[in-house]
């Protein structure tokens, strides 16, 4: 088994857009969620640094909870996902160029985040 299940890292969730948005708090009520819908929590370690990695890694921990996952859908998922995933990071690059740009316009210091 390439991961692992365990049940103290059962973690919170939030909706977003239509992800979840996952913390360490309110553990218990997320694990009976979860159990009361039959919702699979699968936990693994994946990077994103690495896009045919990803695929790989996304391809073998899912494959063992759902047998008939293809490789090619895994692949055009995370290109998919690859593409959208830029897109929000030129969006939030834009978003702090202009936060820059109004600091600089209107003589004001500031500490711009960005990730």
């Amino acid at each position: 088994m390439t991961h692992e299940f365990r049940e103290d890292l059962i973690l919170t969730t939030t909706q977003l857009s239509g992800c979840y948005i996952i913390s360490r708090s309110n553990q218990r009520a997320i694990w009976i969620l979860l159990k009361k819908n039959d919702i699979k929590f699968i936990n693994f370690f994946i990077t994103l640094n690495d896009k045919n990695k990803l695929k790989k890694r996304i391809y073998s921990a899912m494959k063992y909870h759902y047998p008939d996952l293809r490789q090619d859908d895994v692949n055009k998922a995370i290109d998919m996902a690859t593409k959208e995933y830029d897109l929000f990071k030129a969006q939030v690059r834009q978003k702090g160029e202009e936060a820059v740009a109004y600091l600089d316009e209107n003589n004001l210091k500031g500490i711009v985040f960005v990730w």
